[in-house]
């Protein structure tokens, strides 16, 4: 399928061909030498997580995705406390709350050049952090949620890529 094996690989080509024989629906761009590859992955909790997976040249690869948006100022502490109670229960994800008050959830990882399959390594990984992103859907939403009735709190909102400023 896409298997690389040789020390120059373009890792954006091998990434889209690789989308493409799946016939996963996707977008990219090139963005300061970097590929940014826009797709969702189906999920149990949600009807699919969207994800941004950004990787350079190097073989550096970052997934990003937002899992809940708006935050109220009043939720952030009980958010940080669930947040922080995720972190240390699940690896290859890292949850955090930016300064718009939207979930983030990131992960990094290097791809070497000589790898035997580039596109399986990549993709195998957003797959695991699809799954992990999903089992921590329930409390995040929880906790946005909690004693929401009638507070006035802002409506979240989906699609956080859309219109955004490249995150490197």
């Amino acid at each position: 399928m896409c298997t690389t094996s040789q020390k120059n690989v373009r890792f954006s080509e091998v990434i889209a061909q690789g989308l493409q024989a799946f016939n996963l629906p996707f977008t990219s761009k090139t963005a300061d030498d970097k590929a940014v590859f826009d797709l969702s992955l189906p999920a149990d909790n949600v009807p699919g997580i969207q994800i941004r997976l950004i990787i350079d040249e190097d073989g550096d690869c970052r997934l990003r995705s937002y899992l809940a948006s708006n935050v109220p100022d009043a939720r952030q502490p009980a958010m940080f406390a669930a947040l922080n109670s995720l972190n240390a229960q699940y690896r290859y994800i890292c949850l955090s709350v930016d300064q718009d008050g939207d979930v983030c959830a990131s992960y990094d990882f290097s791809v070497p050049p000589a790898a035997e399959d580039v596109f399986a390594r990549v993709f195998t990984t957003a797959v695991l952090y699809t799954h992990i992103a999903d089992q921590c859907i329930p409390d995040i939403l929880c906790t946005l949620w909690a004693g929401e009735a009638g507070s006035g709190d802002r409506a979240v909102k989906a699609a956080l890529f859309s219109g955004e400023e490249d995150e490197a």
